[in-house]
């Protein structure tokens, strides 16, 4: 009679599941189209300076300063659009 023994069976599951997994992996290299990455930089510019005014109006709001807290708001969200777009560039640009 032949005897059952399971940790064979479950050694050579775990060697297939291993297999499988590695197969389905996604690839490390991503490759990015130019409308992706446009898109991109456009959400980050656009969100620094959307968060910028918004914070400025509320500011302003609360402390009665009418528009000085937007403007300077707005410079600073105009700011660190640029400096993440500078980023995204940068990150992609290493990349190639």
């Amino acid at each position: 009679m032949k005897e059952h023994d399971p940790h064979g069976e479950m050694s050579e599951l775990d060697a297939r599941i291993k297999k499988v997994r590695a197969e389905n992996e996604p690839k490390s290299e991503q490759s990015l189209s130019s409308a992706g990455v446009a898109f991109r930089i456009g959400i980050d510019l656009i969100s620094g300076v959307a968060f910028g005014v918004i914070g400025g109006l509320l500011l302003d709001r609360w402390l009665g300063t009418t528009p000085w807290m937007l403007i300077v708001m707005m410079v600073l969200g105009t700011a660190a659009g640029i400096r993440n777009v500078i980023r995204t560039a940068a990150t992609l640009n290493e990349e190639d």
